[in-house]
């Protein structure tokens, strides 16, 4: 698996090798694209991070900083490894922890976050995940974008404090694209 774009396109993502799903390259791209200037000078949030590959082809195409969540100590050994390999530590929060104990510690902090990915194991209960959007939404700026990534076909009402702006299906996974309300 490689970057795919901006400053450091071509550069390897090392990937735990079980425990993630990591997003390939088109997939990736695609959201990018579609993303477009939004990712310059963005702070990015980076739920179930697994390799943190949407973090670090954020950073090589222009955002600010990222904080990284992950549970799994070899996604975190490759996400550091990741960070060292492309320049980008200084950018790079990288916290080991669960979804809802980061959700918790974030919300004290004094932080907005411009894009906020949610990237989880296909298998993690859509209904555990709900119960954290309203506190994603507290930590995203005011038209913040919220790129979820869930299994294609699974089926889920509306998203507290969220708006869809569109849906992508890329092979097994449906990407969404949603704006704070």
């Amino acid at each position: 698996m490689r970057i795919t774009g901006g400053e450091k396109k071509g550069i390897p993502i090392k990937v735990p090798k079980k425990g993630t799903r990591p997003p390939t390259g088109m997939i990736r791209s695609a959201v990018f694209n579609i993303l477009g200037e939004k990712v310059s000078n963005s702070n990015i949030l980076d739920l179930f991070a697994g390799s943190g590959s949407f973090s670090i082809e954020a950073l090589s195409r222009g955002a600010k900083s990222t904080v990284m969540v992950e549970s799994l100590r070899e996604a975190i050994d490759c996400i550091k490894e990741n960070l060292i390999r492309t320049g980008f530590s200084e950018k790079s929060e990288v916290l080991m922890m669960n979804f809802f104990k980061a959700l918790k510690i974030l919300k004290k902090r004094d932080e907005a976050y411009d894009i906020a990915f949610v990237d989880p194991p296909f298998e993690f209960p859509l209904r555990k995940l709900t119960i954290g959007f309203p506190v994603i939404s507290d930590l995203m700026k005011e038209d913040g974008i919220l790129v979820l990534r869930l299994k294609k076909g699974i089926k889920f009402g509306e998203i507290p404090r969220f708006e869809i702006l569109s849906k992508k299906t890329y092979g097994d996974s449906e990407i969404y694209f949603l704006r704070k309300r």
